[in-house]
């Protein structure tokens, strides 16, 4: 089974790691800055549809 570490400081990913050098990592941001335009909050809105699609879907697990 892959592993996967992802390192976190002052509030940002700062490196991910894992025990398989192919595996695909994906970081969804959902923070949108206070002074975010319309095309910033349209991105944010993207992100989190694709993160309900994925929460939804039988093929991905939480492991956290």
């Amino acid at each position: 089974m892959a592993k996967v570490v992802v390192r976190v400081e002052g509030g940002l990913v700062q490196a991910a790691y894992s025990t398989d050098p192919s595996i695909e990592l994906e970081v969804i941001d959902l923070d949108v800055s206070n002074f975010s335009d319309a095309e910033g909050e349209r991105e944010a809105e993207a992100s989190r549809r694709r993160l309900d699609e994925i929460e939804q879907s039988p093929d991905w697990h939480p492991v956290w």
